[in-house]
């Protein structure tokens, strides 16, 4: 027989599937949910903590649980570590995140306005400064945001999550690498510069070449990666130049 915490799931993701929900909204209170099916609140809470922990709700102190826009990363978080000793999983989740950066940037560029160029505009102001501080750290929290950034000007919800899932498993297998490549690379002027010709092509609409330069810059990161890190090195001779 199917449990109840499963039923209350079910009946709150057909209601956003029917548009009765949407993400923001407040859910019913637990005494609701209780009556509707039957059952204590314990096994409502314990529904709902199901949902919070698949990032479906949000639950707030004192405020109820609110309908989520599908914020999956706290639940990927969690099983992250139990996929990432996978031989080889590393260069696939890079690989899979490059191509999906290629896609990301090509649409941006379509996709570009003057509010979201300034928008784009601000990282990259962060990384230059970054460069002439000699800050690595502050190097790489602004670039992490520029690529970000070009997954949300793209607005393509399938793109976005996509690399939000792949992005998460990659924090757990190659934690602290994007550091590592800022420190590493022979001048961290050149990958400024790069993310620098990246914004230039997006915000002049030129999608191809967009999804060039990004290319160029991605096979840049990759092969520091390789360099630095000879396990990732080995597992990726057979697939070099594949993006």
């Amino acid at each position: 027989m199917k449990k109840v915490y499963k039923e209350i799931i079910s009946d709150i993701i057909n209601s956003v599937r029917d548009q009765d929900l949407a993400p923001g909204d407040r859910l019913p209170p637990e005494r609701d949910f209780a009556e509707k099916f039957g059952v204590s609140r314990a096994s409502v809470r314990e529904a709902l903590r199901v949902m919070e922990i698949l990032g479906l709700i949000e639950t707030r102190r004192g405020g109820g649980s609110y309908i989520t826009g599908l914020n999956i990363i706290p639940f990927l978080s969690t099983l992250a570590p139990l996929f990432v000793e996978r031989q080889g999983l590393t260069f696939e989740l890079l690989d899979l995140r490059f191509l999906l950066e290629l896609k990301a940037a090509e649409l941006a560029a379509i996709k570009m306005t003057p509010v979201k160029a300034s928008y784009l505009m601000e990282p990259i102001e962060r990384m230059k400064r970054a460069v002439s501080e000699e800050n690595p750290a502050l190097s790489a929290k602004a670039d992490m945001e520029f690529h970000e950034r070009i997954f949300e000007i793209a607005d393509h919800f399938v793109l976005q999550k996509s690399a939000e899932f792949v992005t998460t498993f990659l924090e757990v297998s190659i934690k602290g690498r994007r550091r590592l490549v800022l420190e590493r690379a022979e001048n961290p002027a050149e990958l400024y510069q790069q993310h620098k010709e990246i914004y230039d092509a997006i915000v002049t609409g030129k999608p191809e070449e967009a999804s060039t330069r990004m290319r160029r810059h991605l096979n840049l990161v990759l092969e520091i990666y390789r360099r630095e890190d000879p396990p990732l090195r080995d597992q990726s001779a057979g697939l070099k130049g594949i993006i």
